[in-house]
């Protein structure tokens, strides 16, 4: 099997098998070659593999950040050209923790810009909007001028413009009907095009995600409770093993 690329960037996955047929002398004959068009199939093996691959990275960790990055990393090139993932912080703001392109140096730009030029928090397209309305942003065929109807400075434009998006699905993280992120995929160079099953299998993956952050923020939450706990004892033992020292000061 191969991976044919069409004129226009799109791409086949192709299962090419011949049998020969020969004559009495034993000369061949005739060729006989069939062609199938496997990229389903493909498309589900990866899939597969990627899950497997995913469910080695535990993250009921406080360091949930790296293992968020770790999983957007499993995705290029294999399932998309690039992925980035958003979560609500603590202070409810949308935090940026992974952004994933198969070029290093574009993957670096695309943070200093965003650092620099923050999205609008409160806009209906914003990323905070479609984390806290839980809807996921489809667009399999992404439109060639969408990036001159977008407002922003230059250098972030000019970005957008060399990541190439062709094809874009955004699909928000929820856990326990509250939404804790996103996760941004999007075809670009290679051509290739998100179709609903695509869409469907992400929004499963992202029930995981939603598990993992909340686990994640919980296990932050004890933390911080075993804490002020031990920070009381503390007090409170020093204080008993000379409980004259308040009065006589």
């Amino acid at each position: 099997r191969f991976e044919y690329i069409h004129t226009s960037g799109k791409s086949t996955w192709l299962s090419v098998s011949c049998r020969v047929i020969r004559d009495e002398a034993g000369e061949i004959e005739y060729v006989y070659t069939l062609i199938r068009n496997i990229s389903r199939r493909k498309s589900n093996e990866d899939k597969l593999r990627f899950l497997l691959e995913s469910t080695k990275i535990l993250a009921i960790t406080a360091e949930f950040r790296a293992r968020l990055r770790e999983k957007a990393r499993l995705t290029v090139p294999v399932l998309a050209d690039w992925c980035a993932i958003d979560i609500l912080n603590d202070k409810e703001n949308v935090e940026r923790v992974a952004f994933v392109h198969a070029d290093p140096q574009i993957a670096n730009d695309m943070f200093g810009a965003l650092e620099r030029y923050p999205a609008e928090q409160d806009s209906p397209t914003s990323m905070r909007n479609i984390i806290t309305e839980q809807k996921p942003v489809f667009i399999p065929d992404y439109p060639n001028d969408m990036i001159t109807r977008t407002h922003g400075p230059q250098e972030y434009l000019d970005v957008l413009e060399r990541l190439g998006t062709r094809s874009l699905m955004v699909v928000p993280i929820v856990s326990r009907g509250k939404g804790l992120g996103a996760i941004t995929l999007a075809h670009a160079h290679s051509g290739r095009v998100f179709s609903k099953e695509d869409l469907d299998f992400f929004q499963e993956y992202c029930n995981h995600l939603g598990v993992l952050l909340d686990n994640a923020r919980l296990y932050d939450e004890l933390h911080e409770r075993d804490k002020a706990k031990d920070i009381f004892l503390a007090a409170l033992s020093h204080e008993l093993r000379n409980p004259l020292a308040p009065i006589k000061s």
